[in-house]
């Protein structure tokens, strides 16, 4: 995707540049590498003369993290938080959506992401939020919700990913509150929730 966009930009440059110098066509590579450089979907590019007027262009995109929501559009986040394209630019992929509303909430919210990655658990993943100082909010494709603190280990993820996936057959989740030595499970519905203690 980046590299066609690349080609297309460039030829169009290249034919703003013919009826000026028709005769004395000359690219400066270090002029497109830094102008490229500057587009926030490009990672590194690197431009090649080949010779016989060919020029070999190695081009990376960046790589998609997950999405973010910013003025009721949906735009590409990468591993450091950072925005760097529109949703339709990309091929759309199952990744969670992450609200927050600066660079750096952006990269904590990434951490968690990160820290669970290997579990079952984040292919359920459909949103991720922090509703407070070091609080964080997780939505599931199905709506269930889990309430967790940054500091909250893999073990406690692991045990979450199972009351989830053996209670949410019997009865409608609400959420599943992991703050805390306890794990709270919140039904639908109910006014009583259901405590537990965390085993080791």
């Amino acid at each position: 995707m980046i590299l066609r966009i690349i080609i297309f930009s460039l030829v169009a440059y290249i034919f703003f540049l013919i009826p000026r110098n028709f005769l004395s066509l000359q690219l400066n590579y270090e002029e497109l590498k830094k102008f490229y450089e500057k587009d926030l979907r490009v990672e590194k590019i690197k431009f090649e003369d080949t010779g016989l007027g060919k020029i070999k262009i190695t081009a990376e995109g960046k790589k998609l993290k997950c999405y973010t929501i910013k003025n009721n559009k949906v735009f590409l986040v990468d591993e450091n938080g950072e925005i760097f394209g529109y949703l339709h630019e990309n091929k759309r992929e199952f990744l969670p959506i992450i609200v927050a509303n600066s660079k750096e909430d952006r990269k904590e919210l990434i951490e968690i992401l990160d820290k669970i990655s290997g579990i079952n658990l984040a292919k359920y993943i459909s949103q991720l939020s922090k509703f407070s100082k070091d609080e964080y909010k997780i939505i599931l494709i199905d709506g269930v919700k889990l309430k967790i603190k940054s500091d909250i280990d893999l073990e406690k993820f692991k045990i979450a990913e199972k009351l989830y996936l053996e209670m949410k057959e019997a009865k409608k989740i609400d959420y599943i509150d992991l703050r805390f030595n306890d794990y709270i499970i919140k039904y639908l519905g109910d006014d009583e929730w259901k405590k537990k203690r965390l085993w080791k």
